[in-house]
Parts: structure tokens; C-alpha cells; sequence
């Protein structure tokens, strides 16, 4: 559970410089580093470091500090607990491009979407999992101390198409999205809710044939929880999973942004502090959207894209 750091003028040669952890979560292996630095609160004269590390398989933490050359030191309020850079059920290994030719306006990081208790048996014939999303990674003050910010990069707006937009009050009960209802799942979904009325209210994306996948938000615990127990149309050993995290709303309002695709959703909260990445396998025919919610009132502000194939 240690970050080895070398350094060397010809890649030949190598000498040991440090060594940084064990630290944060220590499940089975650590591997994958990556180390990057980031202005704080988009000021280029204050920097940190963040240094982050695949753990037990199927998740990355990440660690906010200092790096002089020779030793990585963290901060002195980063928790003891990890800091998950993806709170989702898929998302790990993930890599920062080197800027070469300054086209990119941030430091921008793909991961992989998959996990190892699965990755070999999902039913894909070309490869064993696949590439997120770009995402500008930034850091960001808060009360509890620095934190990594991911937003989707901007280039994927060039994607959109068949926009939509309203604004609707949540009914009781569950209800079909009339207004944006596309045959297959590639598609963006922008929504910001009201949190001031007590509710638990939602989202079940990728239904059909009796599956869905859940994302149910309580605005008195603020838990996010996400149900994928019945969402592939194929049968996945490990796969059938949950996961729930704290987001807390930002004045009263709570933003839900998703990006889905034939066998993924990728979702980023508010200004992108908390994320979620799980992979689906849903079938052609599990298509639905719908929305969802406890008791009605609850305003829901939702902008809507089908989203063009990067694939000419």
C-alpha cells in the first residue's frame, strides 16, 4: 500500500526518491497512480497536488497535498477516510493527458468503466469495459477542506441535438418523461430540483422489459442511492449492486447531470463535487425515462439532448 517515487535523466537508470503511504482506503491492491496539479478555486497562483490510486479492484481514492520533486505530503485536514474520486459502481484506473500542444483548457482524465469481480464475463466481444467521458478536473474549497471538482468537458456539447426544455412539478407516483422520449439510450439529461419540500423523488433510466436503473434522492438524509439490481438484460455474476452517497444541495437546489449510453450513465451532481459511473448492459428495448417522487410539489427544471455518435 505505497506510492514508490524515481526519478532518472535517461528512463534507464532510476533512483529511489520516497515513499508515500499506506493512507486512506487500503483493500487489497494499490495500483494505477497518477499525479497531477491544480490550481484552488480557479486561483493559478495557489496549487496542490493530488496523487490518485486504484484500490481493491474496483475503486480510486485520491489524496490532496504537496509534492516538492521528492516527497508527496498531504494536506493536514485530508481525512483518514479515501476520498473517492467516483462514488459510482464503475469507474477506476482512470489516466490525465499531457497537454502537449495547449488545446486543452484544464487538466482533463478519462477512466475505466468496469470492475475487475465482473470485467471478464460482461457481454461485449470487442474489449472488457471502456473509456468515460472526458472530464476537466478542477479543485475547490469547502468547509470540510479541498476537494476534487469533474465536469464534463465542453467539446461534448457539439454532440447535442433535438433539444428539450421545461419546467414541471413532480407528480405522486411514477411518470413517463412525455416531452423527451428517445428510442434508444444516447442521450443527455440536465435537471435541477427544488429540495425544499421533504421528498424523495428520482429518476429510472434504461426501463423496459420489467429493468431499470434507480437514482432516488431523500432531501432529509441527502442520500443519493442508485439501484442496479435489475437493470442488464443478461445475466452478470456480482453485478446486480447498489450504492448511495451523500450530496448536499447547493441553496436549496440540487443538480442531477447525466450522460447516457447503450451500456453506461455517468452522472455528475451539483458543480460536479460528487460522481457516479456504473456501467448498465441494458437491452435495445429499455429505453424508458422516467421520473419519480414520494409526495408531489416538488419542482423539477429539466433541459434534455439526444446525443449524435462520435463514430463517422
Amino acid at each position: 500500500k505505497k506510492i514508490k517515487f524515481y526519478s532518472s535523466t535517461d528512463l534507464k537508470a532510476w533512483t529511489w526518491l520516497s515513499d508515500f503511504g499506506p493512507a486512506g482506503a487500503q483493500e487489497k491492491a494499490w495500483e494505477c497512480p497518477d499525479l497531477f496539479q491544480l490550481p484552488v478555486d480557479g486561483n493559478s497562483n495557489k496549487k496542490k497536488w493530488v496523487l490518485v490510486v486504484s484500490y481493491d479492484w474496483a475503486h480510486e481514492q485520491y489524496f490532496v497535498g504537496d509534492f516538492d520533486g521528492t516527497t508527496f505530503k498531504t494536506d493536514k485536514n485530508q481525512p483518514e477516510t479515501a476520498l473517492l474520486v467516483d462514488q459510482g459502481l464503475d469507474f477506476y484506473a482512470s489516466r490525465t493527458f499531457r497537454d502537449y500542444d495547449n488545446t486543452l483548457k484544464s487538466t482533463t482524465s478519462m477512466g475505466w468503466i468496469a470492475t475487475w469481480d465482473y470485467a471478464p464475463i460482461v457481454p461485449s466481444s470487442w474489449g472488457k469495459g471502456f473509456w468515460s467521458i472526458p472530464r476537466d478536473m478542477e479543485l475547490k474549497s469547502f468547509p470540510e477542506g479541498i476537494r476534487l471538482i469533474q465536469k464534463p468537458i465542453a467539446n461534448l456539447q457539439q454532440l447535442r441535438t433535438s433539444s428539450v426544455s421545461f419546467v414541471s412539478k413532480l407528480a405522486k407516483g411514477t411518470s413517463r418523461i412525455a416531452k423527451f422520449a428517445p428510442n434508444e439510450n444516447i442521450y443527455e439529461i440536465d435537471a435541477t430540483f427544488s429540495t425544499k419540500i421533504p421528498n424523495v423523488f428520482g429518476f429510472n433510466l434504461c426501463v423496459g422489459e420489467g429493468r431499470k436503473v434507480s437514482f432516488s434522492y431523500d432531501t432529509q438524509t441527502e442520500m443519493l442511492s442508485i439501484d442496479r439490481t435489475n437493470c442488464s438484460n443478461v445475466p452478470i455474476e456480482k453485478f446486480a449492486r447498489t450504492t448511495s452517497a451523500k450530496v448536499v444541495p447547493i441553496n436549496g437546489k440540487l443538480r442531477l447531470h447525466f450522460y447516457v449510453d447503450k451500456s453506461s450513465i455517468e452522472l455528475f451532481t451539483n458543480k460536479g463535487k460528487e460522481v457516479f459511473t456504473l456501467l448498465t448492459y441494458a437491452g435495445e428495448t429499455q429505453a424508458g425515462i422516467e421520473t419519480f417522487a414520494k409526495n408531489e410539489g416538488t419542482t423539477m427544471n429539466l433541459k434534455a439532448w439526444k446525443l449524435k455518435s462520435i463514430w463517422k
